[in-house]
């Protein structure tokens, strides 16, 4: 937590000297040399985004009690962050700002009359594919492919739609379920499969390739981009693994109760 804060503060200084310089070159009537530093502007803001709702979000799910809601697939549903999500749509819309203002700059500084110059091209055309990455990006939103995700708790098992990718495991499939700690992603809870398709896995866009999915066929939940506090999430997974007879308790509010209440031991 504290190496999450200073690394947040560090880039919040970082973004802070970046806009005093371009405000600096702006006023002195460089603009090339401020449009440079406007640029850099706009990718560091989505990574102060990122580490700010990451620091919030922890602190807000320690204090959270609600767990879920029974949703339209009769299970006990943990939906990911909302602001982590909005977060997810801003980023490519702040780098297709970026490609298309590289693009334009590489434009204007062409000059067919005296021979184009490499780096000119470089930057033209990196200013393209970035572009068409982003623009990319942005119809795997809109379409679905990539979107905000959750976790679903059923009678028969979990299924877990992560941004990229889904996956689903049966109760009967699950050998153990574990809590680790990663260096980068904090808390992680991972559901072991009895055997390796016991876990159906399918990735919903090409997009990204997540971490998560290298852990394959083991199904590996990231407590970070979840609205409720992962050590709940990870108690009612494994009283449910290892009470058959209480499953049927996620087709309705007593499931919901018991987790509300604490009620997650054998």
């Amino acid at each position: 937590m504290v190496r999450r804060v200073c690394i947040v503060l560090f880039v919040l200084v970082l973004l802070l000297i970046f806009v005093a310089a371009g405000l600096h070159a702006l006023l002195n009537g460089d603009g090339w040399r401020a449009v440079y530093f406007a640029l850099v502007c706009v990718v560091l803001t989505p990574v102060f985004g990122v580490g700010l709702i990451g620091v919030i979000a922890s602190r807000r799910r320690a204090r959270t009690k609600v767990f879920g809601e029974v949703g339209a697939a009769s299970g006990m549903m943990v939906p990911y962050s909302s602001a982590y999500y909005i977060l997810m749509l801003i980023w490519p819309a702040s780098l297709l700002v970026l490609s298309a203002c590289l693009v334009l700059i590489g434009v204007f500084a062409l000059d067919f009359n005296a021979g184009v110059a490499a780096e000119d091209l470089l930057l033209l055309i990196a200013g393209l594919l970035v572009a068409i990455y982003m623009a990319w990006s942005l119809k795997e939103v809109i379409t679905g492919r990539f979107r905000r995700g959750s976790v679903l708790l059923t009678q028969s098992g979990i299924q877990h739609r992560s941004w990229a990718f889904r996956c689903s495991i049966s109760w009967d499939g699950c050998a153990s379920v574990r809590a680790v700690e990663d260096q980068r992603h904090g808390h992680v809870i991972e559901v072991v499969p009895t055997a390796p398709e016991a876990a159906v896995f399918e990735r919903t866009t090409w997009l990204w390739r997540q971490p998560e999915l290298k852990a394959a066929p083991t199904v590996r939940i990231h407590g970070v981009y979840l609205s409720a506090d992962p050590a709940v999430l990870y108690y009612a997974m494994r009283f449910y693994a290892a009470n058959p007879a209480a499953r049927r308790e996620l087709a309705s509010e007593v499931g919901i109760d018991r987790i509300r209440s604490g009620r997650l031991t054998a």
